[in-house]
């Protein structure tokens, strides 16, 4: 499936498209393409090309940027401090490094 062969992509072109091919790309972007009849998705196709429809994220892709954010919000002077609702529950009453770790030493 080429979604643009350089010269940009026609309603022709994407009507020579498989449905599932359709389908996917429309899935791609996060647009409803259930119900629809082969024209109905070439022309939601075409109006998601024109109008350069992003690519949305899977769950699991935007489970792994969230994960990844809020690591990077726990990163000080190149060091990552311990996260507060995993590390420290581990801690279970390990008050001296505990103490160790808020700098209280």
């Amino acid at each position: 499936m080429d979604e643009d062969g350089g010269g940009g992509m026609t309603f022709d072109d994407l009507s020579r498209w498989k449905v599932k091919e359709l389908r996917n790309y429309l899935g791609d972007r996060g647009i409803p393409r259930s119900n629809k009849t082969k024209v109905e998705l070439v022309a939601l196709a075409y109006a998601a090309y024109q109008g350069d429809a992003p690519l949305v994220q899977t769950e699991l892709e935007e489970k792994r940027q969230r994960a990844e954010e809020y690591r990077q919000l726990l990163r000080v002077d190149g060091e990552y401090l311990p996260d507060p609702l995993v590390d420290l529950k581990e801690m279970n009453g390990k008050r001296s490094q505990l103490v160790y770790l808020i700098g209280l030493q």
